[in-house]
């Protein structure tokens, strides 16, 4: 705190400085070292401010999803959903969920197919710029990890833009050493009309990264991940696809 204040004294005739340096600070309380160290943070705001982004928690209702070590994949990427729509609000986006609760977006009677339909007509009807389709990952070898993000074999270039920003940002937040996966076959993915994307938070199936993602600290660092993503991705003068 000490040397927060020096730099905060030493800056307090220039306001723009004094909200940037705030800025990071804030970042600091959040664990996020690699992203204080990138300057292009101080634009998030101007980034992602009037953006409508979708995000979307997968799984809901009767279908829990995987499971792995105790945890529950509809539990945890709703977690961290809920996360990364706080961030994105505090920025200024418009931020629309397709769940708040466990329910099951379509409110009908369960069916998969016809339950991502519908997730994916909320992001084309609100004209969404882009979707963020959260979900956790599992795999019969248990030595597994890491966080990664999914587009589509046939997806739109700022899908695969989106999805490069998002991973580089998880290997700063988390230390994820995997790659984009980029001949995904999604459903979810094919309907949506804007840049989309699946980010896996991790596997349920390794011992310790299932223990870290029921932490709400770490479904913090998560949610910055996607968070510093995004606003990389807008600050670079994207498009809605």
């Amino acid at each position: 705190m000490r040397r927060a204040t020096v730099v905060l004294h030493a800056f307090h005739c220039s306001p723009f400085m004094v909200v940037f340096i705030a800025g990071m600070l804030v970042l600091l309380a959040f664990g996020v070292e690699a992203g204080v160290q990138d300057l292009r943070l101080q634009f998030a705001a101007d980034a992602l401010a009037g953006r409508t982004i979708v995000v979307d928690a997968g799984h809901g209702g009767i279908d829990p999803g995987a499971a792995g070590h105790g945890v529950v994949e509809r539990e945890v990427v709703l977690a961290v959903a809920q996360d990364l729509r706080q961030l994105l609000a505090r920025a200024g986006a418009r931020v629309i969920m397709t769940r708040t609760g466990r329910e099951a977006p379509s409110g009908k009677p369960f069916r998969q197919r016809r339950d991502l339909a519908h997730r994916a007509q909320l992001a084309n009807a609100a004209g969404a710029d882009v979707l963020v389709s959260i979900h956790a990952n599992y795999f019969s070898h248990p030595g597994q990890q890491g966080a990664q993000v999914f587009v589509n074999r046939a997806a739109l270039p700022q899908s695969r833009r989106l999805a490069e920003l998002i991973q580089q940002a998880f290997r700063e937040v988390t230390g994820s050493r995997r790659q984009v996966v980029t001949g995904a076959d999604i459903f979810l993915l094919k309907k949506a009309r804007m840049p989309a994307v699946t980010v896996e938070i991790g596997f349920l199936s390794h011992p310790a990264e299932a223990r870290d993602l029921l932490d709400p600290a770490y479904q913090n660092k998560l949610a910055w991940g996607v968070f510093l993503g995004l606003a990389r991705y807008f600050a670079e003068g994207a498009a809605p696809g």
